[in-house]
């Protein structure tokens, strides 16, 4: 067992790298891994992050990305959701380790898929708003209800007033049970609102098994309508998924 001396050394140790972080107001201590970080592109510059282990991720401004970097966000949200439920729904631990597994996990869960429905129908919206489908000036906000409801005008003037009854009769459930139980987008984050008050006057279950599959089938949907919408800002473009055309 490592005596309290030697813990209090790693702890200090830990602390001062910690600290040493934003002396600055820069990353010093990660200098070397931001001297080197990948430029999307240059292939070339990729290596460094491959050499240096899974542990180390480069955060890029969007600023300097555009879309390729709000597709990450979308992405890493949604991803991030599915690596729970997997490891969630495959677990083969005993009763009691598979109970203390659970505990707790369907707060991160769900408000990784909440953002991720949040943030991918925003960039819906701001993509469809340059192709004047849609006004897209006013979309602040975590209001579910008003954003699904632009990205369903956006569907019928591109896809047609089927393709809308048909996004409503598939996804409208899901979206409303978001809405209702995670209004102000921090029902999963937190365990009181703003005003003290208890997130919810009551318990209630979610199958997480249902709720992966409903954003899966979104995720492909909202997939074929930005492609649809890209088309539209260059007809004549094939592929046009690294262009940066908006943000």
């Amino acid at each position: 067992m490592r005596g309290a001396g030697s813990l209090r050394q790693a702890i200090s140790h830990t602390a001062v790298n910690l600290l040493t972080v934003f002396h600055n107001g820069g990353l010093c201590d990660f200098a070397c891994i931001m001297r080197h970080a990948p430029d999307p592109a240059r292939p070339e510059t990729w290596k460094y992050v491959m050499s240096t282990g899974k542990h180390i991720f480069t955060v890029t401004s969007w600023n300097e990305t555009g879309e390729l970097s709000r597709s990450a966000y979308r992405a890493g949200y949604k991803k991030a959701a599915d690596v729970l439920v997997l490891k969630l729904l495959s677990s083969d631990t005993d009763y009691i380790a598979d109970l203390h597994m659970r505990f707790g996990m369907i707060y991160p869960i769900m408000f990784l898929y909440r953002h991720y429905v949040e943030i991918e129908f925003k960039d819906l919206i701001i993509l469809a708003g340059m192709t004047s489908v849609v006004e897209a000036n006013k979309i602040c906000g975590h209001d579910l209800h008003a954003l699904w409801s632009k990205v369903l005008v956006c569907a019928e003037e591109v896809q047609g007033e089927d393709m809308r009854q048909e996004l409503e009769g598939t996804f409208g459930e899901a979206i409303e049970f978001f809405q209702r139980v995670d209004p102000y987008g921090d029902g999963f984050r937190y365990p009181k609102n703003v005003k003290g008050a208890a997130q919810w006057d009551s318990s209630f279950y979610v199958d997480i098994e249902k709720i992966n599959s409903a954003i899966e089938c979104l995720e492909q949907f909202c997939h074929e309508l930005r492609q649809e919408l890209r088309q539209r800002l260059d007809p004549e473009a094939e592929d046009i998924s690294g262009r940066d055309y908006f943000y």
